[in-house]
C-alpha cells in the first residue's frame, strides 16, 4: 500500500493543475470565438463632422446577398433638446463607391436615412443605348441641387451633402441607415460606404432666397410695363441653380426681353436685381407671376396690373376741320349780328 501511494502520489498531485489549465484554455477559446460586445453608441454633442470612424465603425461594405433590399445601420445618440434648427442644423455627408454589372437592365437605389427619414438618395438606371450599356445616375438635395451623370462601365464614386429631415433629428438613440435596392435584371458587384461619411452639426442653416418685386407706373395700352425684382439670400449657405421666371396672359401683355433669368450662385448675404419688360396689348386687368427657383427654396409673387386706355388723339385733318367749323360759326354769328343791327336802324 505505501508503495502504491508513492506511485500514484505525483500523478494525483499534478491533476488539479491540469484541470485548472484546461479550464483557462476553454475560457480563452470561448472568448476568442464570441462576438465582441458593441460599444455604447457615441453621443453627437457638438459642432463638427461626426464621421463613421468617430462613431466607432469603419467602411460599410454591403454583403450583396440575394435579397432585393439590404441595409447596414450605425447607432448614435443625440443630446436632450436636439432638433433641426433654428440654432443647430444637422446634415449628412455621404461618400460611397458602387460597381454595377453592365449586363441586364434595371434600377438601383442607394440611400441614407436617419430614423427612417431619407436624407440622401441616388438613382442608377442601367439601359442599352445604341447597343451599348450605359448607367445614368441622378440625385437632388438642398445643398448642391440636382446632379446627373453617366458611366459606361457601371463604376462610379460619389460625394453628397444634404440637410436631414425634421423628423430625422430627435433626442436619444438614433440610427444612420445605409440602404441598397435593386429592381429588374440588374446586379451590383460591390458597394462600399467610406468611413469619412458623416453626420454634421452646424450653426449654419440652409440658403434662403427671398423675392422682392416692384412695378412701374400704371401702364397704358400700347406702351411698355417694367416689372423689377430683387433676389436676396439671407440664409446660412450658398444658394445654387438660381433662376426667375415670369408668367403672364399673352392676350394682355407681350414680353419684350424674355421671361426667364438665370443667375450665378448667391452667397449668404448677397443679392441680385433685374427686371422684365412687357408691352401692354389691351386695356383691362391682368397679372404677372414671378417664380424663383434655387437649391434651397422657391419663393413666388403675383403682381396685379391694370392697363388703361390710350387717350384719344386728334389728327391734323380733324384739327383743321374743327378750326374750320369754328370759323364758320364765328362768321355766321357775325353776319347775324350785322343783320340785326340793320333791322334796328330801319326801325328807328
Amino acid at each position: 500500500m505505501p508503495r502504491c501511494r508513492e506511485a500514484l502520489g505525483p500523478a494525483a498531485a499534478r491533476r488539479p493543475a491540469r484541470v485548472v489549465l484546461l479550464g483557462w484554455l476553454v475560457l480563452l477559446i470561448a472568448a476568442a470565438g464570441a462576438a465582441p460586445a458593441r460599444a455604447e453608441p457615441v453621443t453627437i454633442d457638438g459642432y463638427g463632422m461626426w464621421d463613421l470612424a468617430r462613431l466607432g465603425v469603419g467602411d460599410q461594405v454591403f454583403p450583396l446577398s440575394e435579397r432585393r433590399i439590404e441595409r447596414l445601420s450605425v447607432p448614435y445618440r443625440l443630446p436632450p433638446g436636439a432638433a433641426q434648427g433654428p440654432e443647430d442644423w444637422y446634415l449628412i455627408h455621404l461618400h460611397f463607391a458602387i460597381a454595377i454589372s453592365t449586363s441586364g437592365a434595371g434600377h438601383v437605389y442607394v440611400s441614407a436615412a436617419t430614423n427612417d427619414k431619407t436624407a440622401a438618395q441616388f438613382k442608377f438606371e442601367l439601359a442599352r443605348v445604341d447597343g451599348r450599356p450605359r448607367v445614368t445616375w441622378s440625385t437632388v438635395g438642398i445643398v448642391d441641387g440636382s446632379e446627373r451623370g453617366t458611366t459606361n462601365d457601371g463604376r462610379s464614386e460619389h460625394r453628397f451633402a444634404n440637410y436631414l429631415q425634421i423628423g430625422g433629428v430627435s433626442p436619444g438613440l438614433g440610427r444612420l441607415t445605409f440602404q441598397l435596392e435593386r429592381y429588374g435584371d440588374v446586379r451590383v458587384e460591390s458597394l462600399r460606404v467610406f468611413a469619412d461619411s458623416a453626420l454634421e452639426v452646424s450653426p449654419l442653416g440652409p440658403a434662403r432666397v427671398k423675392l422682392r418685386p416692384s412695378v412701374s407706373a400704371t401702364p397704358v395700352a400700347g406702351e411698355t410695363l417694367t416689372v423689377g425684382f430683387t433676389l436676396a439670400n439671407d440664409g446660412g449657405r450658398t444658394a445654387r441653380q438660381v433662376s426667375l421666371a415670369a408668367a403672364f396672359d399673352p392676350r394682355r401683355l407681350r414680353s419684350v426681353d424674355g421671361a426667364l433669368r438665370r443667375f450665378p450662385p448667391l452667397e449668404a448675404g448677397e443679392s441680385v436685381a433685374g427686371r422684365f419688360t412687357f408691352r401692354a396689348r389691351r386695356p383691362g386687368r391682368t397679372f404677372v407671376d414671378l417664380f424663383a427657383r434655387s437649391t434651397s427654396n422657391r419663393p413666388g409673387a403675383r403682381i396685379d396690373v391694370f392697363v388703361t386706355r390710350r387717350p384719344p388723339q386728334m389728327s391734323v385733318y380733324t384739327t383743321y376741320a374743327r378750326w374750320g367749323a369754328s370759323g364758320l360759326l364765328l362768321a355766321a354769328s357775325g353776319a347775324l349780328l350785322a343783320y340785326r343791327r340793320r333791322l334796328a336802324a330801319r326801325g328807328g
